[in-house]
């Protein structure tokens, strides 16, 4: 999800670099030769130019978002503003935890009122920089034994006091997985067994919600 974002960036900056020498130059001979209209009009395009990556990039980024959802869930999805969010700080390997709720949009609650075989089998669909992970189809609640560990490493997060609604959010999501109108999938990373890293998803038919959920260690 993050890599088209690291082209943008990185091909940003190798221009800005090969740009500088003669933006530099071009503006020393402005001022040189006391052409201040010059002078400000390239100080105008630096201020304009920032933002405008800055717009561009939020565009791809929310693009892209909402590719890696329709991957997951299997329909187009779009969504609004996220009922809950909490996010850790990340380490430099990226260690941490993350928990998004929202509201569940309705391409989600009519791909999963009555999900196809072929749909179970083929989703969710890993991104790039899940290649080496495993990935757990979208099965129907309530969850089963086998799976249970899967969930209780993805929410053994201990927040810090003052998480506002942490604690309602994680019982809501215990809740729908344990009947029949939800249903959950996921990717993990388990290298000689040891469980490390895992992205949960669960939809909530019932409460019309959306959970995702990411816990590195």
């Amino acid at each position: 999800m993050d890599s088209v974002l690291l082209i943008f960036w990185t091909v940003t900056a190798v221009a800005a670099v090969i740009g500088a020498v003669p933006f530099a130059i071009s503006l020393g001979r402005c001022a040189l030769k006391k052409q201040w209209k010059k002078v400000g009009l390239h100080f105008a395009a630096v201020l304009v130019l920032g933002p405008s990556l800055w717009a561009l990039a939020n565009t791809i980024r929310a693009h892209e978002y909402s590719k890696y959802l329709s991957n997951i869930f299997g329909a187009n999805v779009t969504v609004g503003a996220a009922v809950f969010e909490y996010d850790t700080p990340r380490s430099f390997q990226g260690d941490g935890f993350s928990l998004v709720v929202y509201e569940a949009p309705e391409s989600v609650r009519v791909q999963f009122e009555n999900p196809d075989d072929k749909f179970t089998s083929e989703y969710p669909k890993r991104p790039l920089e899940r290649k080496d992970w495993l990935t757990r189809s979208w099965s129907k609640a309530p969850i089963t034994p086998e799976n249970a560990k899967y969930i209780r490493f993805a929410l053994s997060e201990i927040p810090p006091p003052n998480s506002g609604d942490f604690d309602v959010h994680t019982k809501a999501i215990r809740e729908a997985l344990s009947h029949g109108r939800a249903y959950y999938s996921f990717f993990y990373n388990e290298p000689n067994g040891n469980l490390g890293d895992i992205d949960f998803f669960i939809v909530d038919l019932e409460g019309n919600r959306v959970y995702l959920i990411n816990q590195n260690t």
